[in-house]
């Protein structure tokens, strides 16, 4: 009897019951239709966790903010950078030579008097290469005149009897 009564409050709770599975049934139907997003959600599951793993490291980033700012800010110069840092072994092979340098540098005071007394050797040459200078073209111009005036005489003297023996001799 006990099992009658079951039944008959199962039978009155059929509707409630199948109400269930229709709005059941319809949830299922969503999740049908969601189908080819979740599959295509789950394929996402690498780059999810790669996102978390981004997302953990943004207050690490937020602190260096003002870093990045000036990284970026200055980006535009690291063209430059690399040109200037292909340069650096010539660099420092040169400063091998620095201990030398100032060794030698005590010697600097003792050459500035030296190096004005050459100064003032070469302004005084400057002028007398000044004064020189109409001298030198007048000598020129004389040069030229004489050599006008010799060669006639030359080739007369080229034309001598023994002028070849003479000039085979020289030779």
């Amino acid at each position: 009897m006990l099992w009658f009564f079951r039944g008959v409050v199962a039978l009155a709770e059929l509707p409630t019951t199948l109400d269930r599975l229709a709005r059941a049934l319809q949830n299922i139907d969503r999740l049908a239709e969601l189908d080819d997003s979740l599959e295509r959600i789950a394929a996402l599951g690498d780059s999810v966790e790669r996102l978390s793993t981004v997302v953990e490291s943004l207050p690490e980033l937020t602190r260096h903010a003002a870093a990045l700012e000036n990284l970026t800010a200055h980006a535009a110069s690291l063209p430059e950078l690399t040109r200037a840092a292909s340069s650096l072994p010539a660099l420092t092979a040169y400063a091998a030579s620095l201990p030398e340098l100032t060794a030698h540098a005590s010697a600097l005071p003792d050459l500035s008097p030296r190096v004005e007394r050459l100064e003032r050797i070469a302004e005084q040459i400057l002028a007398d290469l000044d004064t020189l200078q109409p001298a030198v073209g007048a000598l020129q111009a004389v040069a030229t005149e004489l050599h006008e005036a010799v060669g006639p005489i030359g080739r007369i003297a080229g034309r001598l009897p023994g002028a070849r023996d003479r000039s085979a001799a020289e030779s």
